[in-house]
């Protein structure tokens, strides 16, 4: 099963509107630094993710969440800012 991304799909946390913001944060608040990491491992090994968030100047460490629509689209949640 392939999986699209597009740089449409790459979401700061920063620049989300609100609720969406206040989801995402809660969700990264209950999420273990364990699970943290297994995620942004996971997403490195994905060439396509890596390319992805390299044009923007970015790397699997700065995920911090991650979606996978009905249709298979994958959205990557970074966060820029500590």
């Amino acid at each position: 099963m392939r999986r699209k991304i597009s740089a449409d799909e790459r979401r700061a946390v920063e620049t989300l509107e609100l609720p969406a913001k206040h989801e995402v944060e809660d969700i990264i608040d209950q999420t273990s630094a364990d699970d943290l990491k297994g995620m942004q491992d996971t997403i490195g090994q994905s060439r396509r993710a890596v390319l992805t968030l390299a044009s923007a100047g970015l790397d699997p460490s700065q995920v911090v969440a991650a979606g996978l629509s009905e249709d298979d689209v994958l959205t990557l949640v970074v966060q820029q800012t500590a």
